[in-house]
Order: structure tokens, then sequence, then C-alpha cells
């Protein structure tokens, strides 16, 4: 199953729970955050990331 739960805070992907595992990050004020996104702000290097704000 496959269902939309939000959009990431800085680049607009949309965030996904795959069969009832969500697929990002949730931050302490309850906005979410794509993997890549959040990989590239803690200084790691991700292809494929499209945050405008990192």
């Amino acid at each position: 199953m496959r269902e939309e739960v939000g959009q990431c805070k800085m680049c607009g992907t949309k965030i996904l729970c795959l069969d009832g595992f969500f697929n990002g990050i949730i931050d302490s004020d309850g906005l979410l955050t794509c993997f890549l996104c959040d990989s590239v702000s803690k200084g790691e290097e991700m292809e494929g990331c499209q945050g405008n704000n990192v």
C-alpha cells in the first residue's frame, strides 16, 4: 500500500508511507523532511536532492 502523507519542507517532494513504513523524517515542529534533504542538511553529500533551502 502506498499513501501520500505530506511534502518535504525543503524541496516539496511528496513523502509517502509505503506498506506502513514512513519514508521521511518528522522534526520537533511536526514538519516533514525527505531523507535526501535531511542527509544534505546534516552535511552528507547525496545526489538527487531537490532542496532549495539547504
